[in-house]
């Protein structure tokens, strides 16, 4: 007779017992457009009959589910199975549309005012006159790693080419075939499936045609999370930007007539497209993530404590630790609110733009907080959409990601608000990009000095730089970039590594009760008609 508590979800083997088990499935008739398949379990005798039993109908069994396509899934309706891929089509589309464009231009600006001949004779009249040099320098991926790296800035062009070239379209890729591909079986340890294991080469091949569904999970997480990263190098053009737009306001004490001479950053709509794809991948990561977890059933909690109960409670943990990762978390959100103001970058101008900046009072030393570089946006124009994305990705989800975590941590909750908390911090994991900034300005002052020499020396303005250096002595522009390093790396330890730490031991928590609930609801699946077939055999026996 057949005693097995353990979920017979494939062939298992008992020491001292012949007896298998395992879950199959058999077609029924259709029933209209969402006619399922009804699974069986067929319980092996030792002789070779099976014994079959019927789960409810129109239920999917987890196997069933495990060997689904996302794009397959019955829940799903046609349109946002259809959607999304057309969705993810359409990124690409706005990722390659601002690759292949220039996205952010930088111009020499005069304005001044000039004698009015609408005035007539003799009078004083005047009116504006302002007259923009454009592409001094313009940044578009075609060019940019070349240029980038012809000027020796490495690492700003590895940095363009991986999180704007590679990257995106990587990751867009791997939501397509997690979307459309239909999971590979995974065979057990004494099956093919380990023999195929030790040849490495087929292995790969394997795993690159196809994921098993735990890899296809893995994958999504780890798409989910660093998705951000795309966004260095534009946070990078953001830094250049807000510490590169000079207005000199200069004034003839005689006439009073006015000349204004500045740098102006132009942000052309390549620029915008980027960002805006940049957000829809991240958005389209959430999504197929949920769905994969939607087809496994990792929603359903139907063997959990039903009264509100405190995560680290459900998870095991002893008050001491709960307290422990309750004060490393508001240690850490003191951190994120306070490192937003700590200067991150000091910039030293020299050349002919340091003698214009003494000339009409401005510093030639400034020293930049991240909340410096953001409204210094300001200067530019048409720059209101790329201030609200730095504030939300800088500030605003890094502080609400660090809230929900101690909310989840501390907070009695039921398991379905568990589980809701557990998506949305995930979710805020993905948008939380203090790290992303931090690392951005660190880059943007490792390489200033050798980009800007590059646009003198290369730009539209470069005969005039070169005259200039040649009659004065004097360069146009020169930059000394100088790090915070102590600042940069204490920001960028508490945003990366204990950020991430934290978030991993409380996420990890909800994970392990999920799988011992999805465990819980395979066995509730599988057991009742086991048991049934055990009695009815028994029965048998008995007569």
């Amino acid at each position: 007779m057949v005693q097995d508590e353990e979920a017979p979800s494939n062939m298992r083997r008992t020491a001292g017992r012949s007896t298998t088990s395992k879950i199959n499935t058999q077609d029924v008739p259709e029933q209209g457009a969402c006619a399922r398949r009804q699974p069986l379990l067929l319980v092996e005798e030792p002789g070779g009959a099976t014994n079959s039993v019927e789960t409810a109908p129109g239920e999917l069994s987890p196997t069933d589910r495990e060997l689904l396509a996302l794009a397959a899934c019955p829940e799903i309706p046609p349109l946002v199975s259809h959607g999304i891929g057309l969705l993810t089509v359409a990124c690409v589309g706005l990722y390659l549309a601002s690759n292949l464009s220039v996205a952010v231009s930088m111009g020499f600006l005069a304005a001044g005012d000039v004698p009015d001949p609408a005035g007539g004779p003799g009078t004083a009249a005047t009116r504006r006159v302002s007259v923009l040099v454009p592409d001094m320098f313009a940044f578009a991926l075609a060019n940019s790693v070349t240029d980038m790296w012809s000027a020796k800035c490495y690492l700003f062009a590895v940095a363009i080419l991986l999180f704007s070239g590679v990257w995106p379209y990587v990751k867009l890729f791997v939501i397509l075939k997690c979307w459309y591909a239909t999971p590979r079986k995974v065979v057990g340890p004494d099956g093919a499936g380990s023999a195929r294991a030790r040849r490495g080469h087929q292995q790969f091949r394997e795993l690159f045609s196809r994921f098993s569904t735990k890899q296809r999970e893995q994958w999504l997480e780890i798409l989910d999370a660093s998705g951000k990263v795309s966004l260095v190098d534009s946070f990078v053009l953001v830094v250049f930007a807000a510490t590169f737009r000079f207005v000199w306001p200069l004034r003839n004490p005689e006439t009073g007539a006015e000349l204004g001479l500045g740098i102006d950053i132009l942000y052309e709509l390549p620029f915008f497209f980027f960002i805006a794809a940049t957000i829809l991948s991240l958005v389209l990561g959430h999504v197929v993530l949920f769905v994969h977890r939607f087809v496994l059933n990792q929603h359903v909690r139907q063997n959990g404590l039903q009264r509100r109960t405190p995560l680290w409670e459900m998870a095991g943990h002893n008050r001491g630790y709960k307290n422990r990762v309750a004060a490393a978390l508001v240690c850490l959100l003191v951190v994120h609110v306070h490192g937003f103001t700590l200067p991150m970058v000091r910039f030293h101008f020299a050349g002919a733009a340091s003698v214009l900046n003494q000339l009409t009072g401005q510093p030639n030393t400034a020293a930049y907080s991240l909340l410096d570089l953001a409204r210094g946006l300001e200067k530019s124009k048409n720059t209101g959409f790329i201030q609200v994305v730095v504030y939300l990705f800088g500030f605003g989800f890094p502080v609400l990601f660090v809230v929900g975590l101690f909310l989840l941590w501390v907070l009695p909750l039921r398991p379905s608000q568990h589980y809701f908390g557990f998506l949305c911090c995930q979710t805020l994991r993905a948008w939380a990009g203090l790290d992303v900034f931090v690392l951005s300005v660190a880059l943007a002052a490792s390489q200033c000095d050798l980009f800007v020499r590059f646009i003198v020396h290369f730009g539209s303005l470069a005969p005039v730089c070169q005259a200039l250096e040649k009659n004065t002595g004097w360069n146009c522009f020169e930059v000394v970039a100088e790090a915070e390093w102590l600042n940069v790396t204490y920001l960028l330890f508490f945003t990366v590594v204990a950020t991430q730490a934290l978030g991993v031991t409380v996420c990890n928590a909800i994970s392990k009760i999920r799988s011992e609930e999805t465990r819980s609801v395979v066995l509730q699946h599988v057991a009742p008609p086991l048991a049934d077939v055990t009695e009815s055999r028994g029965a048998d026996t008995a007569s």
